[in-house]
């Protein structure tokens, strides 16, 4: 792992992240201060408890007593500020390469298709090629347990989004939703592979679920639901969309090794050619105008779409760790990237 050092609580001190807390108990310091200082124990407790915050928050329920809702909220973006901050000092070397002219830009973002963080990742050839059953539950295990769902991260983010973005947005969305059948929802289609896996809820507060997995959903709530973090979110949703396609394919190459049918692995298959087109219309009727409009957005926008990928890449290793018995991949682990230029 990447560990958090002193440089990081220092930037986190300088904004008066921790000692400005008035509603959060020492205890709860602590444990914000060990994990942002990278001890394990302090991690997983820390995104679990964020985590059932943001299932608080963003599950369907009574509604909740108003004072207790306000101090949720407020603990969720002192958490949120305090891991955002922390981690954005990882992306700094890389961010700094990013140019600023719209079209050198663009360009910049694809080439991390094959240069950032988690790209060529060992774990998805080992699902293509050598993954048992018992390693797919694993993998999906800890996937589904941290789904955020892509159409819902698109509904909160297209809040007071431009028109014209909205539309591709809404494109977007539409797809997610099956184009309005149910059968081809992508989160239905998503269950069946759960199914065939017979991959159950985990049981307790999270139990058995890395806290990787755990912050990368925290990270992209945060985003989508935030006004402040909407550039951000562009770029991170728009991450996904460049760069699941080759994972995708190789996901489904090892479920239809392993023997599941068409419809079960699905999901996967839809993904490695659909998003395809999506990342196309994401860069040009969601990038292009957004920068034509607010050029200095490109760099929230790199912002999100680095946190994104080194995310994805915390998960890819600890899982890998655990699979294929390395913790490195082949090429561009987060701390040995090979910088876009």
């Amino acid at each position: 792992m990447h560990e958090i050092n002193s440089a990081h609580l220092e930037l986190l001190d300088s904004k008066n992240i921790l000692s400005n807390i008035p509603s959060v108990n020492d205890n709860l310091k602590i444990l914000i201060q060990a994990a942002l200082n990278g001890n394990e124990k302090s991690l997983n407790e820390f995104h679990k408890l964020l985590a059932t915050i943001n299932q608080d928050k963003f599950c369907l329920q009574k509604p909740l007593n108003p004072e207790h809702e306000l101090y949720l909220d407020i603990l969720r973006t002192q958490l949120d500020t305090a891991w955002l901050t922390s981690q954005k000092v990882r992306i700094q070397e890389c961010l700094a390469t990013a140019p600023e002219e719209p079209e050198a830009f663009i360009a910049w973002l694809e080439s991390l298709l094959n240069s950032g963080y988690g790209q060529n990742h060992i774990l998805f050839d080992y699902l293509e090629s050598d993954a048992t059953l018992a390693d797919f539950e694993f993998f999906m295990t800890q996937e589904l347990a941290t789904e955020a769902g892509f159409d819902d991260l698109v509904a909160m983010t297209q809040v007071q989004a431009p028109h014209h973005v909205k539309l591709e947005l809404a494109r977007n969305y539409w797809d997610e939703l099956g184009n309005g059948s149910l059968e081809k929802m992508h989160s239905v289609q998503l269950g069946w592979v759960a199914e065939a896996l017979n991959i159950q809820s985990p049981e307790g507060h999270y139990q058995g679920i890395h806290w990787q997995p755990l912050a990368l959903s925290n990270m992209m709530l945060a985003y989508a639901s935030r006004r402040s973090y909407f550039y951000q979110s562009i770029g991170a949703l728009g991450a996904i969309e460049l760069t699941a396609p080759s994972r995708c394919e190789k996901v489904t190459k090892g479920l239809k090794r392993l023997g599941l049918t068409n419809c079960q692995y699905r999901y996967y298959a839809l993904h490695a050619v659909l998003d395809i087109k999506h990342w196309q219309g994401w860069r040009d009727d969601v990038l292009r105008p957004l920068l034509a409009e607010k050029p200095k957005a490109y760099l929230p926008i790199a912002e999100g779409f680095l946190m994104r990928l080194l995310a994805g890449d915390d998960c890819f290793n600890v899982y890998a760790s655990q699979l294929c018995n390395r913790n490195q991949p082949k090429n561009n682990s987060s701390d040995n990237l090979a910088l876009a230029s």
